[in-house]
């Protein structure tokens, strides 16, 4: 008995659909802090530490190199899950830090000795640590 469908061309349109389910149906919309927020300024790059604090703002920054610590503001009211982009975007862990280069947006000025607020446009190369 001859195969109705080539087995070439099932393969070829079941991946075909699995590609357009991932692109279309699945994908992730893009995270954006001018979307969210009115900025102060231009968007910097940063290597630095992401923690969760017990304190307002619940997620911060801290610059390596530096004594400062930056407040990330979020769109989100839940201090576990402050609605960062990927690959952060998942509820974070407070007994670990997050280490990566962050593109930050800032949300006021920066004044010496008080901390900047700021939005996290993008986060890459990121390595959790367990405190």
């Amino acid at each position: 008995m001859k195969d109705p469908i080539p087995s070439t061309t099932l393969f070829v349109m079941l991946l075909s659909a699995a590609l357009s389910m991932e692109t279309v149906g699945y994908a992730e919309s893009p995270y954006h802090c001018a979307d969210h927020f009115k900025l102060a300024g231009p968007c910097f790059t940063i290597r630095g530490r992401l923690s969760l604090y017990q304190a307002n703002p619940g997620a911060r920054i801290w610059p390596v190199g530096s004594n400062r610590l930056l407040g990330v503001a979020t769109v989100s009211d839940e201090p576990e899950n402050p609605k960062l982009p990927p690959p952060l975007n998942k509820e974070l862990d407070d007994e670990k830090a997050y280490f990566g280069n962050f593109t930050v947006c800032p949300l006021g000025p920066d004044v010496p000795g008080e901390m900047r607020y700021v939005c996290v446009e993008s986060i890459t190369h990121v390595v959790e640590r367990k405190f």
